[in-house]
């Protein structure tokens, strides 16, 4: 019995009716998959990685509470609350958050040169920068240097400066020292900028 497309005949089942309508575009098909694979793969390789951090901050209150007080402060009469809201305020003032960028070199980072975009060199730079005065650091892009292994040196326009010591460069007051968090080696240029 022979089915044409778009008429179902009776006795058919729907398997072989679809088989005899999308059989002949079976080269479309494995095309398609091919092209779709392609773009996926090229798109997660270059796509630039996200990474987000929560944490949970418990505010212990050093006073002891009284039955009376736990009453007074179901009623938001007590003391307690404002505490809770003190530390929130501390937490998120510019002061603390000056002092996290400070302390972890955040103003500084280090990439490792790529084809289409520069990926973070945070496991693969030999060093790591600190700025003596961070708050009179300007914006730079893009300064290259390399690490002189034997030497103990990073170079950057051809001058080289020594690790663990603070030294004037171009680009302000800086320290070099060695990353502790190196994994693997970079193969590609390194760069660093504020």
């Amino acid at each position: 019995m022979i089915t044409l497309p778009g008429k179902v005949m009776k006795g058919s089942n729907i398997f072989s009716t679809l088989m005899f309508r999308y059989l002949p575009y079976w080269p479309m098909f494995v095309l398609l998959m091919i092209v779709s694979t392609i773009v996926a793969w090229n798109y997660t390789r270059f796509l630039v990685p996200l990474y987000e951090a929560s944490a949970t901050v418990l505010i212990k209150d050093g006073t002891s509470q009284a039955p009376d007080a736990k009453m007074m402060e179901a009623l938001n009469l007590g003391p307690s609350q404002k505490n809770v809201e003190n530390e929130i305020e501390v937490i998120q003032s510019r002061t603390f958050m000056k002092a996290v960028v400070d302390s972890l070199a955040l103003y500084i980072s280090i990439f490792e040169e790529g084809n289409i975009h520069s990926v973070s060199a945070y496991t693969s730079s030999p060093i790591t920068i600190k700025a003596e005065n961070p708050d009179e650091l300007q914006e730079y892009n893009k300064i290259y240097f390399s690490y002189d292994k034997k030497n103990e040196t990073v170079q950057i326009n051809n001058i080289s400066y020594p690790l663990n010591s603070w030294v004037k460069t171009p680009y302000g007051t800086l320290q070099f020292n060695k990353n502790t968090k190196q994994k693997t080696d970079s193969f590609k240029p390194l760069f660093f900028q504020y």
